[in-house]
């Protein structure tokens, strides 16, 4: 079982022990946000800070900032974090049809 000493958390409510899904936010100097989301009702219930070398797979200098973590809660602390590349993969993929659609240059829409 990891530790994470130095994770600092903020929770809507007490979790249930369990995995959950984790979406990093943000960097803050050389900490990791993350966002801890209960898939079952796919809402964000918390967050998490972390240094950002004890989060698997996260690179600062990486300009693709999707990135999906799996996280296992036990009494309110994360005691494992995985790194899921497929479904950041996907994810980042959806936001960029997102952005592409709602900023993109669509010829059709300039012919008329």
């Amino acid at each position: 079982m990891t530790t994470f000493d130095e994770a600092h958390y903020r929770w809507q409510e007490d979790p249930n022990d369990g995995e959950y899904e984790l979406q990093f936010d943000r960097f803050e100097s050389n900490k990791a946000v993350l966002l801890i989301v209960d898939r079952e009702i796919d809402e964000i219930v918390g967050q998490v800070v972390l240094p950002a070398n004890d989060v698997p797979g996260l690179d600062p200098d990486d300009p693709i900032t999707t990135r999906i973590f799996h996280g296992i809660i036990e009494d309110s602390e994360i005691v494992d974090i995985t790194y899921d590349p497929e479904l950041s993969e996907q994810r980042h993929k959806k936001a960029q049809q997102q952005l592409d659609d709602l900023f993109g240059d669509d010829e059709s829409e300039t012919d008329n």
